[in-house]
């Protein structure tokens, strides 16, 4: 890699980086990805391939839910970080429609919370309307009094894992969920999320 290519994605990570902080910060807000320019992985992942080299390095480990593991040589590849089995994976990654079992995903411990997985997941589209084909209403830690959050492409089947989540708090999943036009948004642990009719 040579030092102008290191360069640019010394600054697109850290810009990626403050997209993620401040969405984390602020559960059910969106925030616009950039694509990262990567000819190799196809045109569906390019903005999880972003996430991926800002999230994971050598010294985390990843899942990829989907049988063809389309993603994980391009992961490996990019971020030197080490494909592992659902329970042990510091971050999970759920492609569109996908009803990946996680059930068995890292939650922390009493003593190590922050030993927890996080998913990414794809949707094909986010948006605050309150017209998707899910409509969540969220509350908590980071939120006035309520957000709305509409999901478009995501599998009711992961509703039940998605609402029951802070009910374990502080242990539990954190969750960035990303769409077709790189809008992402995310629902941290302490995220209360009610499914509105």
């Amino acid at each position: 890699m040579n030092t102008s290519t290191h360069n640019d994605r010394i600054h697109y990570t850290q810009r990626l980086y403050r997209s993620l902080l401040d969405t984390m910060a602020r559960p059910g807000s969106i925030a616009q990805l950039e694509p990262y320019a990567y000819q190799a992985c196809p045109n569906e992942f390019r903005y999880v391939i972003g996430i991926a080299i800002t999230l994971l390095d050598q010294e985390v480990s990843f899942h990829e839910t989907s049988s063809t593991k389309v993603l994980a040589p391009h992961l490996q590849l990019l971020t030197r970080s080490t494909a592992n089995s659902l329970q042990e994976s510091d971050y999970i990654w759920v492609q569109k429609l996908a009803v990946p079992d996680l059930a068995e995903a890292k939650r922390g411990t009493d003593l190590y919370p922050d030993q927890s997985a996080t998913i990414v997941i794809q949707v094909s589209r986010i948006s605050q309307d309150g017209e998707g084909e899910v409509r969540l209403m969220l509350r908590g830690p980071g939120i006035k009094t309520e957000q709305m959050l509409s999901l478009d492409g995501l599998n009711r089947d992961l509703l039940p894992e998605l609402l029951l989540n802070s009910g374990r708090f502080p242990l539990g999943l954190d969750w960035i969920i990303v769409d077709d036009e790189g809008r992402v948004c995310c629902l941290p642990r302490s995220t209360k999320i009610v499914e509105e009719g």
